[in-house]
């Protein structure tokens, strides 16, 4: 409990930045360019994960940073970018076990179990399927087929026998926008007019 009270007092003084930048670089300004880019590139890695103070939490970083920095934890070898944001992955975390999600006042209906399918549409997606090689067929089925930790398991059954996870994905995304496009041209057809 200490050494978080001692993190959260911890903020950046003159001397501790004079360390920091002699540690992001020799020459100052060459230094000074990589704080700024560092600073800018960890509130975009807060706002990319739906932070709403990305700013404060860049800073919160770099104090961290620096106070590891000036102790003389962290040495001239280690990759400075890496380091920042394994230390940011930390305030991160820490972030999301202290924020009060706002409570939620819209009373937002269940989704459907079930998507309301017309025939004609069930039609045309059985058509779509049956277009389908018999492997990418069941590739496609088994990998939306299961939920939770069963879902986990099957597709890295799926990506052992395609070529590694990226393949797999690459795969199916391929074969899903083929049945997409099959599927809107049949709706298409049947209804004799075009969709937007």
């Amino acid at each position: 409990m200490r050494d978080r009270v001692m993190k959260m007092d911890w903020s950046l003084t003159p001397e501790s930045l004079e360390k920091l930048l002699d540690w992001l670089d020799p020459d100052r300004d060459e230094a000074w360019k990589k704080f700024q880019q560092h600073k800018k590139r960890l509130a975009g890695f807060f706002t990319w994960r739906g932070c709403h103070i990305p700013e404060d939490l860049a800073d919160k970083t770099i104090d961290r940073v620096s106070k590891k920095v000036a102790s003389g934890a962290v040495g001239q070898s280690v990759n400075r970018t890496a380091y920042c944001l394994g230390v940011a992955k930390n305030v991160l975390h820490e972030y999301w076990r202290d924020v009060n999600p706002a409570s939620v006042t819209v009373d937002i209906p269940a989704p459907s179990p079930e998507p309301d399918w017309k025939e004609r549409e069930l039609a045309c997606l059985d058509g779509c399927l049956d277009r389908l090689s018999q492997h990418d067929r069941d590739l496609v089925t088994r990998y939306h087929q299961y939920g939770g930790r069963e879902k986990i398991r099957a597709r890295k059954e799926l990506a052992d026998g395609e070529g590694g996870p990226n393949a797999l994905r690459i795969k199916v995304f391929r074969i899903r926008n083929a049945l997409r496009d099959c599927f809107f041209a049949c709706i298409q057809q049947d209804e004799g007019a075009p969709l937007q």
